[in-house]
């Protein structure tokens, strides 16, 4: 959502809540009580990002390379990455967590207690989508999303196409948009493999030592903004 010219530097997003069910029956010729829209406004401090290559006249005039065109392609993947980097970290710091449990199920409580056996199971990927549906979060497409990273990707998918649980992305029927970087289907949760997935390295916020940890973010329709 753009924010007007002159508009200042703060953004605000406003989420209606959903209507209470109506249980009371109505009585002909009476108008019932009118329920009143509640809208809960959530607001963001917009900042300013950008870098630049410095290039002589010198060197462009005798360099070998094509160094000015060069540049604009490198600063616009700088400049996606860049944003895309920041809506996610924004995203990981949302306090919805389910820590994957070792093998043979022992309960994780905080990224401290996490372990080697801690790979992404179809189990977890079940209750994060229950978890939604339980709070009546809105699907995209028929579906939840999830970002994942081609390392979990791997691992995971390897697991449920031997238990026959996997749908490949070519295997969709024909009336399904695909998203991009889209590979396939679980458990009702479509999954989008990037490299920009966040990854907590040695170090970092109680990772244990020896161990990176991987997020994958599920979520569905309407769970962040962003704007220009």
């Amino acid at each position: 959502r753009p924010i007007p010219a002159n508009g200042g530097k703060t953004i605000e997003f406003r989420k209606f809540n959903a209507l209470p069910k109506a249980l009371t029956p109505i009585t002909e010729g009476v108008t019932p009580t009118a329920s009143k829209l509640t809208v809960v406004p959530v607001t963001a401090t917009v900042d300013q990002y950008g870098d630049y290559v410095e290039i002589s006249d010198l060197l462009d005039l005798t360099g070998y390379d094509r160094n000015i065109l060069e540049a604009n392609k490198l600063l616009g993947s700088q400049s996606g990455r860049t944003l895309d980097t920041i809506t996610r970290n924004e995203i990981n710091a949302g306090t919805n967590v389910i820590y994957q449990p070792k093998k043979g199920g022992t309960a994780v409580v905080s990224r401290s207690g996490l372990d080697a056996t801690c790979l992404l199971t179809i189990d977890t990927v079940f209750e994060a989508a229950a978890i939604l549906k339980a709070m009546n979060t809105p699907k995209i497409d028929g579906s939840y999303v999830a970002i994942i990273h081609p390392y979990v990707a791997k691992d995971f998918m390897v697991a449920n196409r031997e238990a026959g649980t996997w749908i490949d992305v070519n295997k969709y029927s024909n009336a399904t948009k695909i998203f991009e970087g889209e590979i396939g289907k679980v458990a009702g949760v479509r999954f989008v493999e990037s490299s920009e997935a966040k990854i907590w390295g040695e170090g970092e916020s109680n990772v244990p030592s020896g161990l990176a940890v991987f997020s994958t973010l599920v979520f569905g329709d309407g769970a962040y903004g962003v704007t220009d």
